[in-house]
């Protein structure tokens, strides 16, 4: 490891930390969801599955969203 015989203090790791950290953009698509709305979502018979999703979508989702409109 490069670490293994170099004595490294916090701040240096910490400061190499900062500079080579990128930032994330997070990209959410509900396009396949809309689909099986438009098809309609009882064509999913299993009713915890079909609660998931629909959960998943509308209310994760948007909150996921406005989350990473404050990280970004």
């Amino acid at each position: 490891m490069f670490f293994e015989n170099k004595k490294v203090s916090d701040e240096k790791i910490q400061d190499a930390y900062f500079k080579s950290k990128q930032g994330i953009l997070f990209r959410f698509d509900n396009g396949s969801f809309e689909a099986l709305k438009s098809l309609g979502l009882d064509i999913i018979t299993n009713d915890c599955l079909r609660s998931c999703i629909n959960a998943a979508y509308t209310v994760s989702l948007p909150i996921n969203i406005n989350l990473s409109k404050d990280i970004n």
